[in-house]
């Protein structure tokens, strides 16, 4: 049971057997200061005033100021009693609730001003206060507890507001990242949407053209429905990509959608724009799905548009590849340029949710030049020629 309590309780509990047992030894041993004893009044009485002091100091925390009001009421109504005492454990106790209340309570104007009034009634009380320089000690502890509660008041005060403001940064940033993660959820789905619909409208034309064939030409049917069953079983495929995104809002555009063949024109748009890029491509790359060469492109297309904002003016190196994991793409910053705007990770986002919808894996990361970009894209979904290669011509 005691592992579960807060440690602070712990540590308050202790601190107030501690005290406790000294002050009772100082009750029942009789220690005496200048000739006198330090609890003056009789033992029983100053023996259950050090308990109730040690048993305010349990809730010095979670109740400062009434702690502090307790305390500091015992001691000048036994002050006014039996005059002031001169005990340690007093002390102790007084100035601990007087630097709790002021550090951790809300009305710390209330303790100074209790404590002040406190230490006067003891001053006047105590028998061995002889002149100026015992008033000025005395009164000299009581503004030192009150002083130092202040100052950890002001202390909790700064760190309770920068944890404030890194927890809205926190917040915000997630915020951003999950508004990023919308909107190339939404391009995406806009992408798949294209390939899905260009893909049905191959399996209609090739239907349309079986019928024709019909049954004249047996030949030109059985091609016809081979590229409506490829064609078919490429746009499900899609099609439950598309689902998985959920965005339900998502709408075609009028623009082709991207593939490898388009890497060209990007890399001569971004050399206009001051970027030294190289192009490696392989040249006996298999037959690839669209979601496949939509997703390389667009990783390219991120990486290098990454290098020429954060980067303007380096020289860039993109690879697309085919390996036994798949297809791999790999942009890398070979250093050269000057220092550019810095980065959100809204690229990295855009990137990794494009390869989570294939499967495929990106690894990024700065290196001894600059910042590298690989992904890796599985190609096993890849079961045949391209379905447009299946496109049968018949003559007019």
């Amino acid at each position: 049971m005691l592992a579960r309590r807060p440690p602070r309780l712990l540590i308050d509990g202790a601190i107030a057997a501690v005290l406790c047992v000294t002050g009772q030894v100082e009750v029942f041993g009789r220690a005496e200061y200048d000739g006198a004893p330090v609890l003056p009044g009789p033992r029983p009485a100053a023996a259950v005033l050090v308990a109730l002091l040690c048993l305010a100091l349990l809730v010095r925390r979670r109740w400062p100021v009434a702690s502090s009001a307790t305390v500091l009421g015992l001691l000048g109504g036994a002050s006014l009693v039996w005059g002031g005492a001169e005990a340690g454990t007093v002390f102790v106790a007084v100035l601990l609730t007087v630097y709790s209340g002021t550090a951790y309570g809300r009305r710390p104007g209330l303790v100074g001003a209790l404590a002040g009034a406190t230490a006067v009634v003891h001053l006047l009380r105590d028998p061995h206060v002889h002149g100026t320089g015992d008033v000025v000690f005395g009164l000299g502890l009581f503004a030192v507890a009150w002083v130092t509660g202040l100052a950890m008041r002001a202390r909790h005060g700064s760190i309770g507001r920068l944890e404030r403001h890194v927890d809205r940064l926190q917040r915000e940033r997630e915020e951003q990242i999950a508004a990023a993660t919308a909107a190339e959820r939404a391009a995406i789905a806009r992408e798949l949407h294209d390939i899905v619909a260009h893909a049905v409208s191959v399996v209609v034309i090739q239907a349309q053209v079986g019928r024709q064939a019909l049954p004249a030409r047996p030949e030109v049917t059985d091609q016809a429905l081979l590229a409506v069953e490829r064609t078919a079983r490429d746009a499900l495929v899609e099609l439950r990509r598309l689902l998985t995104l959920l965005a339900g809002d998502a709408t075609s555009t009028t623009s082709p959608t991207p593939s490898l063949a388009a890497l060209d024109a990007l890399v001569e748009t971004l050399r206009a724009s001051g970027l030294q890029v190289e192009l490696e491509r392989a040249d006996d790359l298999p037959a690839l799905p669209a979601t496949v060469e939509l997703t390389a492109y667009r990783v390219v297309q991120e990486a290098l548009t990454n290098c020429l904002k954060h980067a303007p003016g380096a020289r860039a190196v993109a690879s697309v590849r085919q390996e036994a994991g798949g297809l791999v793409v790999e942009v890398a910053d070979a250093g050269g340029g000057r220092a550019g705007s810095p980065g959100t990770g809204r690229g990295l986002i855009g990137m990794r949710e494009r390869l989570a919808l294939v499967d495929g894996t990106l690894e990024a990361g700065p290196t001894q030049t600059g910042f590298r970009v690989r992904a890796v894209i599985p190609t096993a979904v890849v079961d045949g020629p391209d379905t447009a290669a299946a496109v049968p011509q018949l003559a007019p």
